[in-house]
């Protein structure tokens, strides 16, 4: 990191997966061709370069500056929005190999965190989990291993 730095190259990450991107003074941008990302289309369509710039640049303005090296608190904050945003997809009812993509994670690492979130809220099941998200959305405390809501 601090090679590419001290060359004058920028870093930011986000709290979500952005795909591979790359575009050439703006007149040419290449995007992954495939789901194994290892070959890429060429596009010159100067409508879609510009798009794909747009949506560059504002993806580049929402991301954090990274530096290549994170104190406890700043990986404690990064660890709390990644938190947020597995909260999000699965309140929004995203499967979890849809969650992984989007954050950037393999299946095995985002199952780590599924699996420290449903220890948190005592969570048995995906079910269970998903229960609990729904109380705390609505603003009310999860209710604690073996209860029942209103039954």
């Amino acid at each position: 990191m601090t090679e590419i730095t001290s060359l004058g190259a920028q870093v930011r990450t986000l709290d979500e997966f952005f795909d591979r991107l790359i575009i050439v003074d703006r007149s040419m941008a290449f995007v992954p061709a495939d789901t194994e990302r290892d070959q890429a289309v060429i596009i010159r369509e100067p409508a879609v370069v510009r798009f794909l710039t747009e949506v560059f640049e504002r993806n580049w303005q929402r991301a954090k500056p990274f530096q290549g090296s994170r104190t406890p608190n700043e990986s404690s904050h990064i660890s709390a929005v990644l938190r947020e945003t597995i909260i999000r997809c699965l309140i929004h009812g995203d499967s979890d190999n849809a969650i992984a993509k989007r954050i950037g994670l393999s299946t095995r690492a985002y199952a780590t965190h599924l699996a420290k979130l449903k220890a948190d809220l005592k969570a048995e099941s995906r079910f269970q989990l998903g229960y609990r998200l729904g109380q705390l959305a609505s603003g009310g405390p999860p209710p604690e291993a073996g209860e029942t809501a209103g039954v």
